[in-house]
């Protein structure tokens, strides 16, 4: 419930985008973590697939050819 407090201006939710760059950061500092950057980006995705699945999807994601 605190993460997905909305900012009034400029409406994102800025706590979940704190804990995200953290994540982030400990990713990038992990060896070898694409498999845990891999789930990060699914797990985000399906998020936002799940809270915007009555709207527009106007992003594509094209699989990655490596």
């Amino acid at each position: 419930k605190i993460l997905g407090t909305v900012h009034p201006r400029w409406g994102v939710p800025r706590p979940a985008m704190w804990v995200n760059l953290a994540v982030s950061f400990l990713f990038l500092f992990d060896a070898d973590g694409k498999v845990l950057r891999s789930a990060q980006g699914v797990a985000a995705d399906a998020k936002l697939r799940a809270r915007l699945a009555d709207g527009e999807l106007p992003l594509r994601v094209e699989p990655d050819s490596d």
